[in-house]
């Protein structure tokens, strides 16, 4: 099931304030990730460094991440329907000129009374 882009960026959006910096050294058992306001995550374990980085990083980068997504599937379902209407105006055209290559002008007349565009 593909995750819920509205509601992953309204979470970004709730967090606290970043950018976020990870704080760590590599003789402590931990690492911190801090903002201006203090700090809001510990990080323990062998990953410890990576792991603060990559909350670091995420708090930044998921949000821009997220809206280049949504951007991009607009744009998707945008040219879907672009690329739609385009077919639907080569099927007309193509049964016109098929039409007129059989010599049934009727045919066309009927296709471009009936409001059809080629």
């Amino acid at each position: 099931m593909p995750r819920d882009l509205k509601r992953d960026l309204e979470m970004c959006k709730a967090v606290t304030p970043g950018p976020f910096e990870a704080v760590y050294n590599d003789s402590a058992s931990f690492a911190v990730v801090s903002s201006e306001s203090g700090g809001i995550a510990l990080c323990t374990g062998s990953n410890r460094a990576v792991n603060a980085n990559f909350v670091s990083e995420a708090r930044t980068g998921w949000p821009e991440a997220i809206q280049r997504a949504m951007a991009a599937e607009a744009e998707v379902e945008k040219l879907r329907a672009e690329m739609h209407k385009m077919r639907e105006t080569e099927d007309i055209r193509m049964r016109c000129l098929l039409a007129l290559y059989c010599g049934n002008c009727e045919t066309v007349k009927g296709i471009l009374g009936s409001g059809e565009t080629p």
